[in-house]
């Protein structure tokens, strides 16, 4: 049972941080490759300036301007 449990929260953490770079690369105008998550962020490869935090991130993201990207 237990493994089963730890299998299916490592499938989702997967599944949450594919959906992350998604959103990710629509805010930052790139490709989902070109991305990195790590240190509750997500960011360029290379250009850890250029970045949008997880908990922006999370249930989508909202423009300033009240625009909305949600990828499921």
């Amino acid at each position: 049972m237990s493994t089963y449990m730890v299998g299916r929260a490592i499938e989702e953490a997967i599944n949450n941080t594919i959906n992350e770079k998604k959103v990710g690369s629509a805010v930052l105008r790139c490709s989902a490759e070109d991305l990195e998550v790590g240190f509750g962020r997500v960011y360029i490869k290379g250009e850890p300036a250029y970045y949008i935090d997880l908990k922006d991130l999370a249930h989508g993201y909202q423009y300033p301007d009240g625009n909305s990207i949600v990828v499921r």
